[in-house]
């Protein structure tokens, strides 16, 4: 079963009033644009994507999400400071920031 569009319209359209609009067992891939309405679940939402360097071959593994109005990836990790209170990041491919 698939639903195309051709008109620009939703391909597939799902609504509950009492459950869930759909519901996935197995892999999902998306090509384009995610877009998602209001999250009411505030549970771990993991995900992977293509490694950045190597993405036919390797994956970045998220374990959660965090909402926000704004676009933003967040990190974690310890650095070591320098005596002035600074430190480098060694990023991939030799760049510094």
């Amino acid at each position: 079963m698939h639903g195309r569009s051709t008109n620009s319209s939703d391909g597939v359209f799902g609504e509950s009033t009492h459950g869930r609009a759909g519901f996935f067992v197995g892999r999902v891939a998306v090509a384009g644009t995610l877009e998602a309405g209001t999250l009411v679940s505030f549970s771990p939402k993991p995900f992977r994507i293509d490694h950045p360097l190597d993405p036919a071959n390797e994956y970045l593994k998220h374990a959660a999400a965090v909402e926000s109005a704004e676009t933003k990836n967040v990190y974690d990790g310890v650095a070591q400071l320098g005596e002035d209170g600074s430190a480098w990041v060694e990023l991939p491919g030799g760049s510094k920031r």
